[in-house]
């Protein structure tokens, strides 16, 4: 049941739009930081947002305290929404509750597909973001 929810997971296109845009955010940040160099002060801001001009090793932290306060969780709450409510918009809701498989059973399937999907998030974030500040920040000086 875990596997099957996981394959439909990898399948809907709303995850992969979901982490793109996720992971979009810092590169946009670490563009519009590294054209303008508008850091803001230390002690001020996002954490780690005023080192990463130094150091763009250190821009996944500071993509992580970008994205981790409300973006993801806006994502892992459609992602989550969209493996009950996909299932009764496409119509196999009234299949899955009807099958001999307990509800309780069905629901821990989705809940681990939904946790796949926030790890899985958080782990594309910080490789994307990793790539970016060594790219556009440069490495450490």
């Amino acid at each position: 049941m875990i596997a099957v929810e996981l394959f439909k997971l990898v399948r809907r296109l709303r995850t992969w739009i979901s982490i793109g845009l996720i992971c979009a955010l810092p590169l946009v940040v670490a563009i519009f930081i590294a054209v303008t160099h508008l850091a803001p002060p230390p002690g001020q801001g996002s954490a780690f947002l005023s080192a990463v001009l130094d150091e763009g090793q250190l821009y996944p932290a500071a993509a992580l305290a970008l994205v981790l306060p409300v973006f993801l969780p806006v994502a892992v709450a459609v992602v989550a929404g969209d493996s009950i409510a996909g299932e009764a918009s496409a119509g196999t809701l009234r299949y899955l509750l009807a099958r001999p498989v307990g509800r309780t059973k069905l629901l821990v399937a989705k809940l681990v597909a939904v946790i796949t999907f926030a790890v899985l998030a958080v782990v594309a974030v910080t490789v994307t973001s990793y790539a970016t500040g060594v790219l556009i920040l440069g490495p450490s000086r």
